[in-house]
């Protein structure tokens, strides 16, 4: 791809691939004050006929990018940074393996989890017996009233004086 031209999203000729360096390409822009910037080749589309490279990028972020050295050093951590690329962050110390670390915001610790389980029994326990009777507890399943004055189903209408 050395010496194609290269054309931005918003159509403007910005430069000539001089050169690369693994996934990133080298291009040459400015006409008096020549300078050379790293793009990364997750933008460039090469079109070996016309001897063109077209970038999915606006001219200024492509010249806002930090600058190759004349011997084809750059930083590659702050151009990727540049570009928002996910090399540029640090992988999460999980490694997406899904576990969690202890005081991780988004998930609770594990002493949370196991203590809401026990609530979650606790109360099961208690809604299908009387302790103290070892009798089964009364259900109300289908007969809570409602604001209407009637019970869930809407079969029956309660008699507030019945009871």
């Amino acid at each position: 791809m050395k010496g194609y031209e290269v054309i931005t999203s918003d159509e403007k000729h910005v430069g000539k691939v001089v050169g690369g360096s693994g996934d990133w390409l080298f291009v040459e822009t400015g006409h008096l004050r020549r300078s050379t910037h790293a793009l990364p080749m997750e933008f460039a589309h090469p079109d070996d006929a016309a001897q063109r490279v077209r970038v999915t990028l606006p001219k200024d972020l492509l010249s806002d990018a930090p600058k190759v050295d004349g011997d084809g050093s750059f930083d590659e951590a702050a151009a990727a940074a540049h570009f928002g690329l996910a090399t540029a962050f640090a992988s999460p110390p999980t490694q997406g393996l899904g576990e969690s670390l202890p005081g991780d915001p988004a998930f609770p610790d594990r002493r949370v989890a196991q203590a809401e389980r026990e609530r979650v029994e606790t109360r099961r326990r208690l809604s299908s017996h009387d302790p103290g009777t070892g009798e089964e507890a009364p259900s109300f399943a289908g007969r809570r009233p409602s604001l209407a004055g009637h019970d869930r189903s809407g079969q029956t209408p309660i008699d507030p004086g019945a009871e």
